[in-house]
């Protein structure tokens, strides 16, 4: 149980009742039993400010958006809160070693993937991955798009809980350690987050030089993979869950962190990372054999040496 159980007390005395046994053992779960101890358990509480940080962010999100139908803030306040959840649980955790340093490896992805996308986003005027749920300018907003829209952030609200769980779990687990293998999926993220952020980089600085106007990247790590970034990505929550594991052993909220990265492969893979970009790819270069023949030759998520294309 994610809450503890206890009995509770009235006057020093035991509740009467049948009424009363049941209503003081259904309010006594989530008690801690003890003179002077917190009202919910660490693990729960760390669940309940981690909700709390997503739903408080998008709503504001949502708030904005529907107000002034900027892209601009969407980015900022879906990827943002994953550092303010962290933080957060950190502090009403234990404060273990083993969680200040996933706390602090996590608000350096989360504060680099941000900044990355909230830079595109005001260089490009809006992020195409939220076209058809926040209205173009002189678009008129009809309940239909305020649904969708406000639907549209009650997903990245979930998401963002669900993909943050094995931090959530490591801040809210008192008997977090940072043993041996806790350190080798630390280096694991750490090298996810190094894929990732050179991927982006390598992309940016190639779109910005104005020889290459109109071409696709197959230089850098983009020679060896087509998806090289959300490889990173992937590398990244698959091994935080792996420190989660490592670090407090198997329990129930560490089984259902498994969520994190699943969610992540699955939404990557299957919904809005890299079917959208094979697609645009496609719409843009799929007349040009070079591109064809990168297509064959290139993995598409996990890097390996081009194939010969005989």
């Amino acid at each position: 149980e994610l809450l503890h159980s206890g009995r509770l007390r009235w006057g020093g005395g035991k509740m009467r009742g049948s009424a009363g046994f049941v209503g003081g053992r259904l309010l006594g779960r989530g008690l801690r039993s003890g003179r002077g101890g917190p009202m919910f358990s660490t693990m729960a509480s760390g669940l309940v400010v981690s909700a709390g940080v997503f739903v408080a962010s998008n709503a504001l999100g949502f708030g904005i958006t529907a107000a002034t139908r900027t892209h601009k803030v969407a980015d900022l306040l879906s990827a943002g809160p994953f550092v303010l959840s962290a933080v957060a649980t950190y502090a009403v955790g234990p404060g273990t070693t083993a969680g200040l340093v996933v706390t602090g490896l996590t608000g350096l992805h989360c504060i680099r993937l941000t900044s990355f996308l909230v830079k595109r986003v005001l260089k490009l005027g809006k992020d195409s991955r939220f076209d058809g749920y926040i209205p173009e300018e002189g678009e008129k907003m009809t309940a239909a798009k305020l649904k969708s829209l406000g639907g549209l952030w009650t997903t990245m609200a979930t998401w963002g809980f669900i993909v943050s769980l094995p931090v959530t779990v490591i801040n809210s687990t008192a008997a977090a350690t940072a043993g041996p293998l806790f350190w080798v999926f630390i280096s694991s993220q750490a090298a996810g987050l190094v894929i990732e952020a050179l991927a982006d980089s390598q992309k940016s600085k190639f779109k910005e030089d104005p020889k290459n106007k109109g071409s696709f990247i197959t230089t850098g790590l983009w020679k060896y993979s087509r998806h090289p970034n959300y490889f990173g990505e992937i590398v990244f929550w698959w091994s935080a869950f792996g420190s989660a594991v490592a670090s407090c052993g198997i329990s129930a909220p560490v089984l259902l962190a498994i969520g994190s990265p699943a969610m992540t492969t699955a939404l990557l893979l299957k919904v809005s990372g890299i079917p959208l970009a094979e697609q645009k790819d496609e719409e843009r270069y799929g007349d040009r054999e070079e591109f064809q023949r990168y297509k064959r030759t290139t993995n598409l998520l996990i890097p390996g040496t081009p194939k010969r294309d005989d």
